[in-house]
């Protein structure tokens, strides 16, 4: 019995330094490495600027140039419009198809009333100036979207007073209306609290502007919150 009890107690690993007994406690401990009590050091032995230092603002402050800025999509077209839902729970009590203007600028729609349904004439293209402003350097932009522009603001239609509602495209969804038999080229949008049915003109400018609502919808909302983009080749 003796010699087990020997070879076990020779067999354990002592994990206390050999420096300190084995009896003394987490306080004992403490004081072997620092004995004495440690004081701040003196404020004389910190060294310090001769003069505060004083952070006065620049006199340009508020005066810089800013950049110049370029949506990320800039385009309108004169389309109708049907509104399908004004609320999630409520259907709209018209729900005829009408003529508007639909604007697109970055990440926002802007719809406008049309009714005398005004089609823009681009035979005399030569009468308009078709170099691009900043607000509208995109690169899907185009002349078309210039003309319909100038056409329509010379008559007063782009005003305040004319628009319909303004949406913005965060969180916003679009499809492409495949259960709407009536008619082609059609575009199911779900912005803010509504839902509508636009129709386009032709099957290209469908695919068009529903990649380009896309890109704004994609870019409406902060990184961190954004979902996948999709991209769509036209």
């Amino acid at each position: 019995m003796s010699m087990s009890h020997s070879i076990s107690t020779s067999s354990t690993i002592s994990t206390t330094p050999a420096n300190i007994p084995a009896s003394s406690s987490c306080l004992e401990f403490f004081q072997l490495i620092e004995p004495e009590p440690v004081f701040p050091p003196q404020y004389e032995c910190i060294s310090l600027p001769s003069k505060p230092r004083a952070t006065w603002p620049s006199e340009l402050e508020g005066q810089e140039t800013l950049p110049s800025y370029t949506p990320t999509v800039y385009k309108m077209l004169s389309l109708q419009r049907k509104l399908e839902w004004i609320t999630p729970y409520e259907l709209s009590p018209n729900r005829q198809w009408k003529h508007v203007i639909l604007e697109l600028n970055s990440t926002q729609l802007n719809v406008y009333g049309n009714d005398r349904q005004l089609a823009p004439i681009y035979a005399n293209s030569g009468a308009i100036n078709l170099t691009k402003p900043d607000q509208f350097k995109s690169r899907l932009t185009n002349d078309f979207d210039l003309r319909q522009r100038c056409f329509y603001k010379e008559r007063g239609l782009l005003s305040k007073d004319n628009l319909v509602r303004s949406y913005s495209l965060q969180y916003g969804r679009i499809g492409i209306a495949l259960d709407y038999k009536k008619r082609k080229n059609v575009v199911r949008l779900r912005l803010e609290t509504e839902q509508f049915l636009l129709e386009f003109p032709t099957t290209q400018s469908m695919i068009e502007w529903y990649c380009c609502i896309g890109l704004g919808i994609d870019n409406a909302l902060d990184l961190n919150r954004r979902e996948m983009p999709k991209y769509w080749i036209y």
